[in-house]
């Protein structure tokens, strides 16, 4: 069977910018880079972040030396940016070890490297005969054993279609690829081309006809609706605008933002003058933000804030894009 997977995967694997050529094993670096990003990311959105994030940081020595402010940059509006801060202290603890880590277990010692990104990085980038169970992986195993999938039986994936590595050990980073394409462009979850499949003959749902049964669907929690009150504070003449530096803990950690209604410096912004110059909606995973934008002046020339000078900072217009910041600011600032 494992034969069957590996013949379709030469035939009709996709060729990706980590993945240029489907016969020979990939750069673990640009694994670990795609693997980060593709995260809650479809391909097709990380697809042109990854290749800007190679040109500016071709290694993990490039990585490891760089800002996490240069890398937040680069990674500004690809969003769940807690990911860039993990890769890039993952990327400094593999230049302190001295070596990139090869194993799962030395992998998962990574920061923000998880059982399936460990496996993953291990599989496709050194050959390791682990696999990586991701939603497409997880979907194709529910139909492929006629089993729907909870959080005890992970483990099970992983192992009964490591069996198929048997006899093709030196192929293991094929075959968890040749899984996971499968389930990306074949065993979809609406779309199921069963007649593409090369391992319908053996498959359980459709042998009984139950494709679409399998996995059975999770109730999703309703996001949060959140009023966020953006405010562009400016100088008089509209040259500079107010930032202020994020913590480094929480949403949009160590990211550059605008004064809010979440801090409590805005008190001292003139509400007489006020104005409202845009509303809009920005959704998050788990946020829904309604969005107003206003143009403030504060009282005393801003004093409330430039007493907190680490946190808040005066830049001119013309150099915000130097600045790493949310989607959703850089569409505030649009209104300007």
């Amino acid at each position: 069977m494992h034969q069957k997977l590996l013949n379709w995967y030469n035939q009709n694997a996709r060729i990706l910018p980590w993945r240029v050529d489907v016969f020979e094993k990939t750069n673990p670096y640009h694994i670990m880079v795609s693997e980060f990003m593709l995260q809650q990311t479809t391909i097709a959105t990380v697809i042109p972040y990854f290749n800007r994030f190679i040109e500016k940081f071709p290694t993990v020595n490039h990585l490891a030396s760089s800002s996490v402010d240069d890398v937040l940059l680069l990674w500004q509006g690809l969003g769940y940016y807690r990911r860039a801060k993990n890769l890039h202290f993952a990327s400094q603890q593999i230049i302190n070890l001295d070596f990139f880590p090869k194993s799962y277990d030395e992998l998962l010692q990574l920061k923000g490297v998880g059982d399936y990104t460990a496996a993953a990085i291990a599989s496709i980038g050194f050959n390791q005969p682990v696999i990586p169970v991701d939603g497409n992986v997880k979907r194709v195993w529910s139909r492929f054993y006629g089993i729907d999938i909870d959080s005890k039986n992970i483990k099970l994936i992983s192992q009964q279609f490591t069996l198929l590595m048997q006899g093709s050990e030196a192929f293991a980073f094929k075959i968890s690829q040749a899984l996971m394409e499968l389930g990306a462009t074949v065993c979809m979850p609406k779309v199921i081309m069963c007649n593409m499949c090369p391992l319908k003959k053996s498959c359980k749902a459709f042998e009984n006809n139950t494709m679409s049964e399998f996995p059975k669907p999770k109730k999703l929690n309703k996001p949060k609706q959140f009023d966020l009150n953006l405010f562009l504070v400016t100088d008089s003449q509209k040259q500079k605008i107010m930032i202020k530096k994020n913590p480094e803990q929480g949403l949009f950690a160590n990211m550059y933002f605008l004064p809010s209604n979440l801090d409590e410096r805005v008190e001292c912004l003139n509400k007489d003058e006020d104005c409202l110059l845009h509303q809009f909606k920005h959704i998050l995973s788990h946020y829904h933000f309604n969005v107003s934008v206003y143009h403030s002046y504060s009282k005393d020339d801003h004093s409330c804030f430039n007493t907190d000078k680490e946190v808040y900072h005066w830049i001119s217009l013309t150099d915000r894009k130097k600045y790493s910041f949310p989607k959703l600011i850089a569409k505030a600032l649009d209104a300007l």
